[in-house]
């Protein structure tokens, strides 16, 4: 089982295996475009995210399967590094955490400098020893080195809150009706109030289509996969994905996402949103996760939590940081997890709890008990 780290958490040597890792991919041969020796494996990843934002209509973007979408991109990319370096996974930037701030001179390098925002320090700058050179472009003309402008665009000035992140965590259902832009639901608001704002913040290359060619954006959105995670956690009797019919195709519940509009695809399989649900099938959980069986009702998930019954497998992740199988039958879940886990999980089942009250004023104060509980 994979452990997806906070870069936080993050040593000198993992950070430095991860670094040399997407170098390497950086200067292995192309799979989409076999024989051509100026393109990369790593440079796919660029290429198919921009065929995603120009496809019509959008494959991975402004309609439901933007969380699935990229799920099964990042987890591609982790078997890709992992390919490189067994011990190499891919680690996440919690943006309302400073010390899981990427942007220094030993992980990703720093801000742009100059009129042009060129990146001059750090590995995948374009004077450093790896020639991180952009080859595939929104247009032709584009510089081929990275750029950043950290919260030059006024629509972006500061990166999300966690008041803003549990606000969005708060908000059912996964999305609405007509599955397509801004429609209110959880999807949407992640999406684009604090995805689109992180793009925005970083600038540069981030900003655009083939944001993709800047290595934080596998860790911007491995944080986005995270908090898809958390949502699923919180609100256990909601749907994970919706809709399972009526959207674009590509979009609903058992379609093939689209990845590549002509032959080669750019990997083996086809993924729809129903394979890629739940992350531990998958083969990863994140370092701050609970794990715990999806039940039914809340007092299935109390009596498993306090050990009176556990009839359904699952993994936590224990005061260790490592996963624990906790297979079908009796035996505590509670006991294997850390103080801060319990008031975390604790407060999933608050929030459990006041969707089921019908007093505005109390379901208002059940939900912000649960929040400070989360925050732990």
């Amino acid at each position: 089982m994979r452990i997806r780290k906070s870069v936080a958490r993050l040593s000198a040597g993992e950070k430095k295996a991860f670094v040399n890792a997407v170098i390497a991919l950086k200067n292995r041969p192309s799979v989409l475009h076999p024989g051509d020796a100026s393109l990369s494996r790593y440079d796919d990843y660029a290429d198919i995210h921009m065929n995603a934002m120009t496809a019509t209509p959008g494959w991975a973007h402004q309609r439901p399967a933007f969380f699935p979408w990229h799920r099964e991109m990042l987890l591609q990319f982790e078997n890709d590094l992992e390919a490189v370096d067994p011990a190499v996974t891919l680690p996440y930037w919690d943006w309302t955490d400073p010390a899981s701030f990427p942007f220094t001179v030993d992980f990703l390098g720093t801000n742009g400098s100059g009129p042009t925002s060129m990146v001059v320090d750090g590995p995948f700058a374009s004077t450093a020893s790896a020639h991180w050179t952009i080859k595939i472009k929104d247009n032709p003309g584009d510089p081929n080195f990275l750029q950043r402008n950290f919260g030059a665009d006024p629509t972006a000035t500061a990166l999300p809150s966690l008041a803003q992140v549990n606000s969005v965590l708060g908000i059912t259902p996964y999305d609405n009706f007509p599955w397509a832009g801004n429609t209110g639901g959880f999807r949407a608001s992640l999406e684009i109030s604090l995805h689109n704002l992180v793009h925005r913040w970083v600038g540069g290359t981030m900003g655009n289509m083939t944001s993709p060619n800047d290595p934080v954006f596998f860790l911007h959105h491995a944080n986005i996969d995270r908090l898809w995670s958390r949502w699923q956690g919180r609100h256990l009797s909601s749907a994970p994905y919706l809709p399972v019919s009526g959207a674009a195709q590509g979009h609903n519940l058992q379609d093939a996402m689209i990845f590549n509009a002509e032959p080669p695809p750019p990997w083996a399989g086809t993924a729809t949103p129903a394979s890629v649900i739940d992350t531990h099938p998958l083969g990863y959980v994140y370092d701050d996760e609970v794990r715990v069986p999806k039940f039914d009702n809340v007092l299935s998930l109390t009596r498993v939590l306090f050990g009176v019954i556990n009839d359904a497998p699952g993994v936590v992740i224990g005061p260790d940081g490592k996963p624990h199988p906790v297979p079908g039958g009796p035996g505590p879940v509670w006991n294997q997890l850390s103080a801060r886990q319990k008031d975390q999980l604790l407060g999933s089942v608050v929030h459990e709890l006041a969707g089921m009250v019908h007093s505005a004023p109390a379901r208002k104060s059940l939900q912000d008990t649960a929040a400070r509980m989360e925050k732990q």
